[in-house]
């Protein structure tokens, strides 16, 4: 698996222990937000909340028994998802014209909740921001986050042209094999010469599903769970 999409894994699997996903906060070693290894974000929710964050004994003592932030509990974040992840890669397709779909996240983008879509065209590659609740276009911009930009675009162009198994079907995949799931993280990568979308999902009990589907059989070659 590459640097870059292995970081943007790692950023995706962060955001969902900060965003309350109870199944994901588990794999994270406890299932409530840890004061202590996310403080900058557990305090921003509280600005963002109107609360006050605690100072003197009272922080020391959310520091040993953390509370879970108001509306930040995985049914709440779940339920505040209007947008599928399919209608966002729609979204941004109709926004970047002969693009396709490289990958999908579920992110924070300035306290709103949105799906990240990474979209691939002849010669560049874009990042199109797609509030989760509304479904309208907050951004659409370059995607800045490769340093070598010809390079990785004509890489992720090669990706995608070996790829039989494109975004659409390998979410439909995905929702099959975790029957009532909610995709979070989408992405295409190489592993070992085989093309395959790497997937994060959450079932309805919380509980995160690691999938990676072979982009060219269709097949499910590993499903893990947290």
């Amino acid at each position: 698996m590459n640097a870059r999409t292995t970081s943007r894994r790692r950023a995706a699997f962060l955001l969902a222990c900060t965003v309350g996903l109870t199944g994901v906060l588990t794999a994270c070693g406890t299932s409530t937000p840890d004061a202590t290894v996310t403080p900058a974000v557990q305090l921003a929710d509280s600005s963002e909340s109107g609360t006050t964050p605690p100072t003197g004994a009272s922080a020391a003592s959310s520091t040993t028994a953390p509370t879970q932030p108001s509306g930040t509990t995985s049914a709440a974040l779940l339920a505040s998802i209007m947008v599928a992840p399919e209608d966002a890669a729609s979204t941004a397709l109709a926004t970047v014209a002969s693009s396709r779909v490289l990958g999908i996240d579920l992110d924070r983008e300035q306290g709103a909740l949105v799906w990240d879509v990474d979209v691939v065209t002849s010669d560049d590659k874009r990042e199109v921001i797609v509030d989760a609740k509304a479904g309208t276009v907050l951004a659409n911009r370059v995607d800045d986050d490769d340093s070598d930009d010809s390079a990785d675009v004509a890489e992720d162009r090669r990706l995608l042209d070996a790829a039989t198994v494109d975004h659409a079907a390998a979410l439909q995949m995905a929702v099959a094999e975790v029957p009532q799931g909610r995709v979070v993280d989408l992405d295409l990568d190489e592993d070992d010469g085989s093309v395959e979308w790497d997937i994060e999902v959450i079932a309805p009990d919380h509980a995160k599903h690691e999938l990676t589907i072979n982009a060219l059989t269709g097949a499910v070659t590993k499903h893990e769970t947290d």
